[in-house]
């Protein structure tokens, strides 16, 4: 559910060690160090952390190589070049020859990552949203953008801003942090809610975790099966409508007169 950012962490700083180590002279510590980076899988070195997308910058960090940043590299990629160098800058001000292999042995000895097992997925979504409460809290809404861009492969920093799109012109416009959970349920009860009996537990269910209905009827009901899907979804259902829609009701209720919006009558449905 989380921890790719700590995990993600350990692994760069035991690629800096094993450089360090390298430099040290210290064969013993590079091999101890070589186990929880990865293992080699003929001649091709398999991270434990191993996503398409980082592989080329690890691959060149691993090998002592100047990794140049393109114009177009992802979010996650600059990110880690930036706090690698950070944390390069730390060990390498902090180690010596001398307590080199103590700082490696109390790091792989002592520092114990600790698995936390959800009972159900309900369950798993409250812990993770419990370990990310710091400042403001997590949304239905942030948990559903996190799902869908993480379906996309290569693809997510586009998914991404569009959505982010939208949610800048909802907390923009009505200045409220709820409107992109409110209008998801809206959409998601309009569009994907199964009518007669089970209608009442669909709104239910979306009114009180709406990314866990998602993720629950993402292909059954709403047809994600693609990469292409889930960008279809986030255009059609949520950035279109909400730029018509939504944004014919906001002129409607900033204009005093309440009977035409600047682009022309407005027709109201049921």
């Amino acid at each position: 559910m989380d921890g790719q950012q700590r995990f993600t962490t350990l692994h760069l700083i035991f690629i800096h060690l094993r450089r360090i180590a390298q430099s040290y002279n210290k064969p013993a510590i590079v091999d101890k160090l070589n186990r929880v980076i990865g293992e080699f899988h003929g001649n091709r070195l398999r991270f434990r952390i191993d996503i398409d997308e980082r592989r080329e910058f690890l691959t060149r960090l691993y090998d002592g190589v100047r990794f140049e940043l393109e114009a177009g590299a992802p979010i996650s990629v600059r990110n880690m070049s930036f706090r690698s160098d950070l944390i390069k800058e730390k060990l390498d001000q902090q180690l010596t020859a001398e307590t080199c292999a103590p700082f490696v042995f109390w790091l792989l000895d002592h520092a114990v990552p600790i698995g936390i097992k959800a009972a159900n997925k309900a369950s798993g979504f409250k812990i993770f949203e419990s370990m990310n409460d710091r400042g403001a809290r997590l949304t239905s809404a942030d948990l559903v953008r996190s799902f869908l861009i993480s379906q996309v492969g290569a693809h997510q920093d586009e998914l991404n801003e569009r959505w982010r799109k939208m949610l800048a012109r909802v907390t923009t416009d009505r200045e409220d942090a709820n409107a992109p959970k409110e209008f998801l349920k809206a959409a998601l009860i309009a569009h994907y809610a199964s009518m007669g009996e089970q209608n009442s537990a669909d709104m239910r269910e979306i009114d009180e975790a709406l990314n866990i209905w998602v993720r629950k009827w993402a292909e059954a009901r709403i047809g994600l099966k693609t990469s292409e899907d889930y960008f279809t979804f986030v255009d059609d259902l949520i950035y279109e409508p909400f730029s018509s829609w939504v944004g014919r009701v906001l002129d409607l209720v900033q204009n005093k007169d309440g009977l035409h919006d600047r682009g022309g009558p407005v027709r109201t449905a049921a």
